[in-house]
């Protein structure tokens, strides 16, 4: 894992300068080349390539060059209240602080006299306050990172600046320290003691920068060893991982955040973003409109939409033609347009990432090459495809960060939550099963059953919930009835005829049959008694979905009414459909299993999206022939 984070380092240019790394410096106190004091300049945006001490920050020493303007400008004390914080020491420790940090300046000023200016200047407690009424004045922070500017130049950017670092870093190498092998780079090393910290972990349970790996406990460490030696790496090839990860971490659309986690996914060479089914499958914030759907399913999250949002998708022709990512590609190649070809062994890697208590935590970590991936994400895709409610199309196949949170329990508490503490608490219900269900995308194994059992329970309470001001009668949610598709798929080992994404008159399941057929029940009442408040689905679902031999003799005598205010071709259309689905059933089921209650609410939906395509073509026909008897009578 570690090893193709260098790799994509070292590949993209990533690593810093030794011990250094990109900082962003809030403001630069400027002088002129004779050292007169000019005033600050504001920044806060532009990243520079700043010295960085790392662990040694911790005691007295601090960083130099740029470092905290309450260290840099460190205002001397009355000795009374150094001993008055004998207890925490913090004037005391910024005292010896700022003396290292003028220590190392002046040290720095012998290989680089223009940094003369800047010792003379600290040394100088008139000079220092102005400079501190003028940071005061443009309200810095004493916690904000400042450092000097010399003639329009800052110091870090003086190019022996870097030379003089780098020669006096080397007196903090921990000379004696026994060598080992790099378990990144394979060469002989004196291993850091304390690895750095990763950036990118504010959504996802950590305080922002968080280490990889941590040893502070007994449990980690092993033949008596300490920190890091347990898993030694060197201090350029772990500087080199952290770039990376803060590099993928730093875009939502590298890593976008899938159930309270930030899903990291990279490749060994160069897949321009068009070509990433990765992100194309898992979904990222590319733009406003992703933004926008993912705040609306955030917003919806807790709440049962009865009606169907999805966008439509017309049927192909040949459905696997058009949703074939190498037919793209060869209809692209016959039509003269550029495509971009991937070659199969192109490798990706995957992590998912948050943080936990002060740490990161790994809950997975996958690879392979792009050829399979191209192949199983396109089984995903096509695994995915479910009717719409008009029967003639397909529903839209969403990102899985959205799918995944159709399998979050709804929220007891009306109370209103932030986006994090919405991920929060996806991470803590969802992430036992991501990963299981990001190997089986990228696998095209099976999924776990708690994926069925979360859904099936979303359906249930959705179908029970819905309120007297719906226009229409509640139809299992599509998303969930595709993760049940795909569930029942590929727990069947994709044998023939075990679920499609139309409607199947001639699948003989009991338990699916079943479902369509309180489905054909549920439309008669919709259609007899459109003004209905309280209808059969709420009432007897969840009862029929587990139970369907308790609920069906009762459903049959209650549809007696409907069937005498249905007239005409209608009628007839309806007792056909019951004709039909309820032939060869032979006994109903008293108990539906899990397999069985999804098989259920598939021959729900595709029954009820059945019967309103067979419902339209009934009346675009009578449409038809009113206006051809009208002109008849005209002619």
């Amino acid at each position: 894992m570690l090893r193709p984070l260098y790799d994509y380092a070292m590949r993209y240019q990533l690593l810093p300068p030794p011990g250094m790394v990109k900082k962003t410096v809030k403001a630069w106190v400027c002088l002129g080349a004779n050292g007169t004091f000019l005033g600050v300049r504001q920044d806060g945006e532009d990243e520079y390539f700043c010295p960085d001490g790392g662990s040694l920050t911790h005691g007295d020493k601090c960083n130099v060059l740029v470092e905290k303007y309450e260290i840099v400008f460190w205002k001397e004390v009355q000795q009374e209240e150094i001993e008055s914080n004998e207890e925490n020491k913090k004037p005391q420790r910024k005292m010896l602080k700022h003396q290292f940090y003028l220590d190392s300046l002046q040290l720095a000023a012998q290989k680089v006299p223009e940094l003369s200016t800047c010792v003379r200047l600290l040394e100088d407690e008139i000079c220092c306050e102005q400079v501190r009424q003028e940071l005061i004045r443009l309200k810095i922070k004493p916690s904000d990172a400042v450092s000097f500017e010399i003639a329009g130049t800052p110091i870090v950017e003086i190019p022996k600046v870097q030379e003089w670092w780098r020669e006096f870093r080397q007196q903090f190498a921990r000379h004696g320290a026994a060598e080992s092998l790099c378990l990144i780079t394979g060469e002989r090393t004196t291993p850091v003691a304390t690895l750095p910290l990763i950036t990118g972990f504010q959504e996802v349970g950590g305080n922002g920068s968080l280490p990889l790996f941590c040893f502070d406990k007994a449990a980690f460490r092993s033949y008596g060893l300490k920190q890091s030696a347990n898993a030694p790496v060197s201090s350029e090839a772990i500087d080199a991982v952290k770039a990376a990860l803060d590099h993928l971490m730093s875009s939502e659309t590298l890593s976008p955040t899938l159930a309270g986690m930030r899903f990291v996914h990279w490749f060994d060479s160069y897949v321009p973003l068009e070509s990433d089914l990765i992100k194309q499958a898992v979904g990222g914030n590319s733009g406003n409109h992703e933004n926008q759907e993912e705040e609306q399913l955030i917003e919806d999250a807790d709440e049962y939409n009865d009606e169907e949002s999805d966008e439509t998708v017309e049927v192909p022709s040949n459905p696997d033609a058009e949703r074939d990512i190498p037919a793209k590609r060869l209809v692209s190649i016959e039509s003269g347009e550029a495509a971009t070809a991937i070659p199969a062994s192109t490798q990706y890697y995957i992590l998912l990432l948050s943080g936990v208590k002060g740490r990161a935590r790994i809950h997975s970590y996958d690879h392979g090459n792009y050829g399979e991936l191209e192949k199983n994400i396109q089984q995903w895709r096509n695994d995915l495809q479910m009717v719409d409610l008009g029967g003639t199309g397909f529903t839209k196949i969403n990102s899985l960060k959205a799918m995944m949170i159709r399998l979050k329990p709804k929220r007891k508490s009306k109370k209103s939550e932030t986006k994090k503490e919405f991920f929060e608490r996806m991470r803590k219900e969802l992430s036992g099963i991501t990963p299981a269900v990001l190997h089986a995308i990228l696998t095209d194994s099976m999924l776990p059953d708690s994926v069925a059992v979360r859904a099936l329970r979303y359906i249930r309470n959705q179908m029970a919930s819905a309120s007297e001001e719906d226009k229409h009668a509640p139809v299992p949610d599509a998303m969930c009835c595709q993760w049940l598709k795909v569930w029942l798929i590929r727990k069947n080992n994709r044998k023939e005829g075990v679920i499609e994404a139309m409607y199947q008159a001639e699948n003989t399941n009991v338990a699916y049959r079943c479902g369509a057929w309180v489905a054909v029940y549920a439309s008669m009442q919709q259609f007899a008694m459109r003004d209905v408040q309280a209808g059969i689905v709420q009432r007897y679902y969840a009862s029929a979905c587990q139970m369907p031999a308790l609920v069906l003799g009762q459903l049959s005598i209650l549809s007696v009414p409907h069937q005498d205010k249905i007239k005409g071709d209608y009628l007839k259309m309806y007792l056909e459909m019951l004709d039909k689905v309820t032939c060869d059933i032979g006994e109903i089921p008293t108990m539906l299993n899990l397999e069985q209650q999804a098989y259920f609410a598939l021959g729900y939906r595709q029954m009820t999206a059945e019967l309103n395509r067979k419902r339209n073509e009934l009346w675009k026909l009578k449409k038809e022939q009113k206006a051809a008897a009208e002109t008849d009578e005209e002619e």
